[in-house]
């Protein structure tokens, strides 16, 4: 993730017009009281401020449908002990890994995670909210670089597989291939790593990214995410905005440069690449998310969210399917108004399907905000 200027991606008129009558006009937005543009009808508020959790790098709901986050040198549960909708302390389940978990998932109240650079679990066997001892026999998936383009974050697939978005230094190679279906037999760059519920077996999904941090699948079983840009390329004629991308199985999305600053992508025209759904723009782009749940307004339930740390913001990316394809539009969901920093790391849905987000990041302030539905009816 890297710094840029505040631009704003312009948007083509015909993907406003889709958005407008395909899938209903946004809500107009308003500044709360936190100074966050947010659509009317919702309301934000602060869960939890850096005096519960610095620096964090990730966030996700547990299995009991508590807020847990990660950074350097802890995971914690934040616990809203009285009801009022704030985390009244923080639980700490676990001091590894050191670096700070770049991405999380909860099975029960086991928890995979990447960090330390591995994919690896944290047992909790006598459920007590405590990581259990590693011990000498460390349960480790496999061996990934988990810096900012390293691996991230993992979600577990409509087919009871267990998939990892990794970025373009995470070193995915033929070595951690280990089923002989693997759609990827020879991955370049970043990829999308896909594991058996058991772990056995390991194949490479996809290829050709540069560094996405999120992934999520819809209810019909599409997986997305959002690729990052290379700022360093803008006004270049090569140069490949943000993008939202439905991942196609055994194809390159386009990448083949390793390492954070090389750039070296095919157009998006080049023949066997997945087309790009989106061209978001400049940013830098981490938590990915579909709604799955009801309670919010229906335009919420076919599209993706996706959160960009450097603009503060987080997108709403409507979609439209067709017989053969799927179509997307680009709107704003919420962003920081004037001088309001929101560095958004990650996003998870509770059980009632309230939308939290985190901020923090690069040793910044830390932070989780809650975004609920209230207006009934619209």
């Amino acid at each position: 993730m890297f710094l840029v200027a505040n631009l704003r991606w312009t948007v083509p008129i015909c993907l406003a017009l889709w958005a407008s009558t395909a899938c209903g006009d946004p809500a107009p937005a308003t500044v709360d009281a936190l100074g966050i543009h947010i659509p009317s009808g919702f309301e934000i508020t602060r869960f939890a401020d850096d005096a519960l959790a610095h620096d964090i790098h990730c966030l996700a709901i547990d299995g009991r449908g508590r807020v847990a986050v990660s950074g350097p040198g802890y995971i914690k549960f934040l616990l809203d002990e009285d009801g009022d909708g704030r985390a009244d302390r923080s639980k700490l389940f676990s001091e590894k890994p050191a670096s700070g978990a770049q991405g999380m998932l909860f099975d029960g109240r086991d928890l995979l995670y990447t960090g330390d650079g591995k994919l690896a679990w944290l047992r909790d066997r006598d459920q007590d909210d405590v990581a259990d001892p590693i011990g000498a026999r460390e349960e480790v998936w496999a061996r990934l670089q988990t810096s900012e383009h390293g691996a991230h974050n993992i979600v577990r697939g409509p087919d009871g597989w267990i998939y990892v978005v990794c970025g373009n230094e995470a070193g995915v190679s033929q070595k951690h291939i280990t089923s002989p279906t693997s759609p990827i037999a020879d991955p370049v760059c970043g990829a999308i790593l896909r594991f058996s519920p058991d772990g056995r077996r390991c194949e490479v999904f996809a290829d050709g990214f540069r560094n996405p941090y999120g992934l999520d699948f819809d209810a019909e079983g599409r997986l997305y995410t959002v690729d990052s840009d290379n700022e360093r390329d803008q006004h270049l004629p090569w140069y490949c905005p943000t993008r939202l991308f439905a991942v196609a199985a055994g194809r390159s999305h386009g990448w083949l440069a390793n390492g954070a600053k090389p750039s070296w992508n095919r157009p998006a025209t080049a023949w066997g690449s997945a087309p790009r759904l989106v061209e978001i723009g400049r940013g830098s782009p981490t938590g990915v998310l579909v709604r799955k749940q009801p309670g919010w307004p229906a335009r919420y339930q076919r599209g993706v969210f996706s959160a960009c740390w450097t603009l503060g913001r987080i997108y709403f990316l409507p979609l439209r399917y067709t017989d053969s394809s799927v179509e997307a539009g680009q709107e704003i969901f919420l962003e920081g108004a004037g001088n309001t920093g929101l560095a958004i790391v990650g996003m998870a849905l509770d059980p009632r399907g309230d939308l939290y987000f985190a901020v923090g990041g690069r040793h910044t302030q830390g932070g989780v905000f809650r975004v609920r539905y209230v207006e009934i009816g619209r």
